[in-house]
């Protein structure tokens, strides 16, 4: 049976398709959403928005495969996106496993949105959220 979650970060967590090194040769392009890269500053900017979304998904993967991932799209100072399980209940009851396994995850500030520099998954500073969508 498969189940249906959202994930709904304040860190930025936006698709740009910027990954390998910086090649100097390369620039100036665009990223996957537009955003101009110039040189290694802008372009670590993009591929660090890229890596946090790689950690996010990395750790949806450790309990279970996952699929019809959505591209992250922005909403005032949260990022979300949608994605199917294959087992329903493969993070346990509530989701406490995905839970607990985001806790405490470094993330990459860019630029700054939060207060913390790892991911929060309850209490005041809480920086991510995950809900059962279907």
């Amino acid at each position: 049976m498969y189940q249906r979650l959202q994930i709904k970060t304040q860190f930025d967590i936006t698709q740009t398709n910027t990954t390998g090194k910086f090649r100097p040769d390369q620039v100036p392009y665009l990223d996957a959403v537009g955003y101009r890269i110039v040189d290694h500053i802008t372009w670590t900017k993009s591929r660090n928005r890229q890596r946090n979304l790689e950690t996010v998904i990395q750790i949806l993967l450790l309990r279970s495969q996952i699929s019809d991932v959505t591209t992250p799209i922005r909403s005032d100072d949260t990022w979300s996106f949608d994605f199917t399980v294959d087992t329903a209940n493969a993070y346990g009851d509530d989701l406490i496993y995905l839970i607990q396994d985001l806790s405490g995850v470094p993330m990459i500030q860019v630029p700054p949105t939060v207060t913390a520099a790892q991911l929060v998954t309850s209490g005041p500073d809480q920086n991510i959220w995950v809900d059962i969508i279907r």
